[in-house]
């Protein structure tokens, strides 16, 4: 029997743990070992899956200082290959506990670690079919990797339930080429992957593939450079995984403002409190260190690297929007100073820094509740107003990156995506009545 090891990192989500843990331990394939990772959760989330180590002896705990998925995520693998060093500390509620560098660890007595031969990663909100681990197994055969299907559980309200990324893309099931991945991912919004894949875990050793550190988008990068990296992917349209849509999430979050402990804080700080600032200086701190990351990836090359990589640039150029950059983010962006001259960018960072694309995002934010509709006007005028400060910015750093080129074609492919966004089509109307935001 494979050994299959699933990685399920966790940050405050008592509400929706258990229900999470009990989809996986009660799988009809058993020969899995659970590695959870907490990110210094603050509720009972530590405590329940304390609770679950107890009863089930597949499950190993790791605790880490709050860093983020993509750190948590990446603990879990140095785990897997068994580059964690433990210390026992002894018995602690049953489970036996150890530390580490960085890190603690729970296990129950009986755990028995194995060598992995296939991956998978679950959100820790999220829900898995019973034949989950079994549906993935027969289905990845001999490829590097298997891309399942998913629905979603939906706890906010929306007009129309999206359409999974696998129904965008629309493939036949069974395997498949990365070259015809790669055909299709041209047409469609930026790939990624994480939880929604089986992986060969002595491929991703092979390849030497780790997440972002930092990065809160890492499932772009990481699921890029795995497909582009594998031989075979192999194909599956069931709907194996269940992906809650709720609020305050890590894509949705309902508090606006950071708890101290956060290793967002000291940021949080230097942007003065602001939590939309932070979330600009994230969405570019993603890009750059992703950016950054793929520029240096061994083996990544030829015609992926020349779709690819130009994206990643684009969406890197958003730090020259930025009032404040504590984070030197400019200075890491000049780097990359020989990949932006081997390429010419598509401009569709700056098409989302246009004042359409900001105003209609700001009006599909406010306009489905009566408060919304009440600080609208309020938020509509500000919007207007950071958006041109932002042009300021990008006008006056853009001086000192001489290397940028942008496609003259204003209409080239990865522009016309984000105009089909309902942010730019929505803000393009609202453009009519900009004057009486003045």
């Amino acid at each position: 029997m494979k050994n299959v090891s699933i990685i399920v990192p966790f940050f405050n989500v008592e509400k929706y743990f258990r229900e999470c843990l009990e989809s996986l331990v009660n799988q009809d394939y058993e020969n899995i070992q659970f590695i959870l990772i907490d990110d210094e959760s603050t509720d009972k989330s530590l405590n329940i899956a304390k609770e679950f180590a107890q009863k089930d002896s597949r499950i190993c705990i790791l605790s880490q200082k709050n860093a983020g998925q993509a750190t948590a995520r990446n603990l879990g693998l140095d785990f897997l290959e068994s580059k964690l060093k433990f210390d026992f500390k002894g018995d602690e509620g049953g489970l036996c506990a150890f530390v580490g560098e960085g890190f603690k660890a729970w296990q129950n007595a009986e755990f028995e670690f194995k060598n992995t031969d296939y991956l998978l990663f679950v959100d820790s909100d999220d829900v898995v079919e019973k034949s989950f681990v079994s549906e993935c197994l027969k289905a990845i055969k001999d490829a590097d990797v298997l891309w399942f299907n998913y629905d979603f559980l939906c706890e906010i309200a929306l007009k129309k339930i999206p359409k999974s990324q696998m129904e965008l893309f629309d493939l036949s099931e069974g395997i498949i080429s990365a070259k015809k991945w790669l055909e299709v991912a041209k047409t469609k919004p930026l790939f990624w992957l994480t939880w929604q894949g089986m992986i060969d875990f002595k491929f991703l050793q092979k390849i030497k593939l780790r997440f972002v550190n930092g990065a809160i988008y890492e499932d772009n990068c990481f699921g890029v450079l795995l497909f582009s990296m594998a031989k075979k992917i192999a194909i599956c349209k069931k709907k194996l995984y269940h992906y809650r849509l709720r609020a305050n999430s890590t894509m949705n979050p309902e508090k606006r403002e950071l708890s101290r402990h956060s290793y967002l804080y000291e940021l949080y700080l230097a942007v003065g409190e602001d939590f939309e600032a932070l979330k600009t200086q994230q969405w570019a701190k993603s890009w750059v260190l992703s950016a950054m990351y793929m520029s240096e990836f061994e083996g990544f090359e030829g015609e992926f690297r020349e779709h690819f990589m130009p994206i990643f640039l684009d969406r890197a150029v958003a730090c020259l929007f930025l009032e404040k950059d504590p984070l030197n983010l400019r200075q890491k962006l000049e780097v990359l100073n020989e990949e932006f001259e081997r390429y010419i960018l598509s401009g569709a960072e700056c098409v989302r820094h246009e004042k359409a694309y900001k105003l209609g995002f700001i009006f599909l934010q406010n306009y489905k509740s009566f408060g919304g509709l009440k600080r609208l006007f309020k938020e509509l005028k500000k919007g207007a107003l950071e958006c041109e400060r932002e042009w300021r910015e990008f006008a006056k750093n853009k001086v000192k990156f001489h290397f940028l080129r942008f496609d003259e074609d204003k209409n080239n492919i990865e522009i016309l995506k984000i105009k089909r966004h309902y942010s730019y089509k929505v803000g393009k109307i609202m453009s009519f009545f900009e004057k009486f935001l003045n």
